[in-house]
Parts: C-alpha cells; structure tokens; sequence
C-alpha cells in the first residue's frame, strides 16, 4: 500500500514536471513568434519603401509591382503573427469582463461589414433578438465576430448570402451566434482542420483570396479564452460557423 502510494506521489510529480516543460516550451515559442514578426517588420518595411521610390525615378513595372504586392502580403502575415502571438500572451485572469450588450456589438460590425459585402456583389442579412446580454471583454468578442465575418464575406460565393444569427433557443441559459455563408465547394472539405494554424484547403479560386489561415485559428484561441466553444460545418451548399456562450 505505501509502495503504491509513492508510485502514485512519483506518477504526479512527473506529470507536473511534464507540464511545467509544456507551458514553458508554450510560453517560449509565443515569445519567438512575437519577437521574429517584430524583426521581420523593419526589413519588409525598407523593401517596400525602396520599391517605391525606385518607381518614381524609373517608373512602373510589371517586377516592381511584383514585389510590392509580395511585401503587402508579407506585411499582413506579420500583423497576423503579432496578433495571434499577443492573444496567447492573454491570462484568464486578466481580462476586464464587463457586461455585453451582444446584440448592439453583433449588429454594429455586422453593419460595418454589409457596405464590403454589397461593394462585391453578396448581401449580409441579420436576425438578432434585441437585449442579448453576456458578461465578456467586448473588444476580444468584437474581433471574434471580425475574422468570422470577414471569412464569410470574402469566401461566400459569388451573388452569395452572408447571415447572421444570434439566438437563445435551445438554450437553459447562454446564446449562440451563428454566421453562414453560401460555399457551394463545401462539400469535400475536411472542416476539423480549420482552426490549424496556417490552414488553407486548395479550391479552385483560394488563390485569388488574399489570407493565411491564420484568423480563424486565432479566433478559437480567443473563443476558447472566452470560455466558449466554436465549430464549423457545412450543408446543402452553405458553411456555417456556431459560437457558443
């Protein structure tokens, strides 16, 4: 009995140890990410700025364009870096809850995002129940409902529908949004990889879609930090993203 005890007493000291190793190896590799996207800042900065005035002494070209657009994409990886490095830097414990009038903040970017969507031909509908409230840090849940969103107005198919829904339904207490889009290549899509980091699936126009599969890994870091749940799914020709507080 004592010898099984102190198999059990070494059993969590290893599991602690164990811990402790991830959370530091976390902890470090956070720090590069940050620290690396921060270097790289600098560099692609001059280069682009270079580009530039060489265009004014030697005029457009098809290779200087080349090369300022590879520096915005560049430019827009590293604020994505940045962003996702500073959300994992977040502790629990240090977020300013406050009570969250999630249907006026729903309603409010939805609306920032309805003018981008007309401008390329889709609509966005919404149907929200007025005085959903939740206790939350709106500026965090402001930028889960931006990268959805924005996933849903630039990925929705042409002529396409975006909607959003905030519901409590079903619900003994919470609510749920739910943001949809029509995506007719849906069908053959392996949706348990799309909060991967850097997760793009190959269909036929992704090219022509600027992103790096970067913003909804992101959001389910801070969905997740939220104390909520997030998942993706797809049926008869839409793709549907559920958040659940």
């Amino acid at each position: 009995s004592v010898r099984g005890n102190d198999e059990i007493a070494q059993l969590a000291t290893e599991f602690n140890s164990l811990t402790d190793r991830l959370q530091t190896t976390e902890a470090a590799r956070r720090r590069f990410v940050s620290d690396a996207s921060h270097e790289l800042k600098t560099p692609v900065a001059i280069i682009s700025a270079n580009t530039e005035a060489l265009e004014l002494v030697s005029g457009k070209s098809e290779w200087t364009g080349n090369i300022i657009k590879q520096t915005k994409r560049l430019t827009n990886l590293i604020n994505d870096l940045v962003a996702l490095a500073r959300v994992g830097e977040i502790e629990k414990e240090n977020l300013k809850l406050e009570d969250v009038d999630i249907s006026q903040v729903t309603e409010t970017i939805a609306g920032d995002f309805r003018q981008v969507a007309a401008e390329r031909g889709k609509t966005l509908e919404t149907h929200i129940p007025p005085c959903v409230h939740v206790r939350s840090e709106e500026k965090l849940f402001g930028q889960i409902l931006g990268i959805l969103l924005d996933n849903a107005v630039k990925y929705c198919d042409e002529k396409g529908r975006v909607q959003v829904e905030v519901t409590t339904e079903k619900k003994e207490k919470g609510f749920a949004i739910i943001i949809s889009n029509d995506f007719a290549e849906g069908e053959d899509i392996d949706y348990t990889k799309f909060f991967e980091r850097f997760y793009r699936h190959d269909i036929s126009h992704s090219s022509q879609i600027k992103g790096y599969g970067v913003g909804l890994s992101m959001a389910a870091d801070i969905v997740k930090l939220l104390d909520g749940t997030i998942d993706v799914s797809w049926k008869e020709g839409r793709i549907s993203f559920r958040l659940d507080f």
